[in-house]
């Protein structure tokens, strides 16, 4: 197992600490820029230690290992749309959906860092992968690879005379909650001094897809936040995947704007609750993985069933064909509603049969 490179995350913050402690910070071993962010392949380490200035930890000191969890939709605060606790940037819904509100306030936690692919203890941590944090265990969205993602760390230190330091993302003394201090938050979500490490399945773009586990789903989110994957939504998921893949400027855009960087390669088609795909006179269609359909392809989708309508269109989901797989599990090689579709939910990033979506319409396109 090879070590990924050292990159140094910002100050930790020492609150009523003598002026020497304010040069405390993490440090993370081998890979990635000076101050991070850090991305890493899975089978890939990353260590993570913490520092006061240039030197370690005084002896005996204690370290509490921590996560800052993004929360997936509102809990405390009010959402922008009425009745709908999703975090959105815009209007969702009505005649006005799509319509810029303003960035939405993203809600955050910490909570102690455990899991697979997480080992060590003390000044020092080791990462073989970003876990589902254990508070989401009932509602995690699937993934076809449980440790990649991304994950935020943070972490408390008790000094040997009693003094508690924090890393930019954690409590400091005498905080109240286990929320991250407003003065890690701006607009956008976590500011990108709280270390952020994305383990990814591989370099192709489904790969760099997978670093978007744990990422909040933002209805109408902007580039900025896209980039520093504070909050992202179905389209610009896909385009941040493409733009890390192939190392090109792409536009961040709707899922009218994926046509712009890609070609259909399908007609309109529909899927119905029986799995089947059909045409637009209900007539079944053979659509052979390999030959007219493959991984890494993107399905957009229509809940409307608009007869009019053109896809893809900027109120219809999208999402990248993951896999072929028929009811009994393995691969059948026709595509159908069993085949998962890998995409940015509600619930953040989750692979998925298409049959949970219900009857669809679909048209499937394809990467220029």
């Amino acid at each position: 197992m090879r070590w990924t490179s050292f990159a140094i995350l910002s100050g930790l913050l020492a609150l009523g600490a003598s002026p020497a402690l304010a040069q405390a910070r993490l440090v993370v071993l081998e890979g990635g820029p000076a101050r991070g962010p850090v991305q890493a392949r899975l089978g890939e380490a990353v260590r993570v230690g913490v520092r006061i200035g240039r030197e370690a930890l005084p002896a005996g000191s204690r370290v509490e290992w921590l996560r800052v969890v993004p929360r997936l939709q509102h809990v405390e605060l009010e959402p922008q749309n009425e009745g709908d606790r999703t975090y959105s940037n815009a209007v969702l819904g009505g005649e006005r959906h799509g319509r810029w509100i303003g960035h939405d306030e993203l809600e955050y936690t910490t909570e102690p860092l455990a899991g697979r692919g997480v080992h060590g203890e003390g000044a020092e941590l080791r990462l073989e992968g970003a876990p589902a944090p254990p508070s989401r265990a009932e509602t995690t969205p699937r993934r076809s690879a449980p440790l990649a993602g991304t994950i935020w760390l943070a972490a408390r230190v008790t000094l040997p005379d009693g003094r508690i330091v924090a890393t930019p993302g954690a409590p400091g003394e005498g905080a109240e909650g286990p929320e991250p201090p407003e003065r890690d938050r701006d607009r956008l979500g976590l500011r990108e001094r709280v270390l952020r490490v994305s383990f990814r399945t591989g370099d192709g773009f489904l790969g760099w897809l997978s670093s978007y586990f744990d990422v909040p789903y933002v209805f109408g989110s902007t580039p900025p936040q896209s980039e520093r994957y504070t909050g992202i939504d179905c389209a610009d998921v896909l385009v941040g995947a493409r733009r890390r893949e192939t190392g090109r400027r792409l536009r961040y855009t709707s899922v009218q704007g994926i046509e712009r960087l890609a070609r259909a390669v399908s007609d309109p088609l529909r899927i119905g609750r029986d799995g089947v795909v059909r045409d637009g006179e209900g007539e079944p269609v053979e659509l052979r993985w390999g030959e007219d359909v493959r991984a890494g392809d993107m399905l957009a989708i229509d809940y409307a069933a608009d007869e009019e309508g053109l896809l893809p269109r900027a109120w219809d989901h999208i999402g990248a064909l993951l896999a072929d797989r028929s009811e009994a599990g393995p691969p059948d090689g026709v595509l159908d509603g069993q085949d998962l579709l890998r995409h940015m939910s509600r619930r953040g990033l989750t692979d998925e049969p298409l049959w949970r979506h219900g009857p669809i319409r679909i048209r499937v396109w394809r990467w220029r």
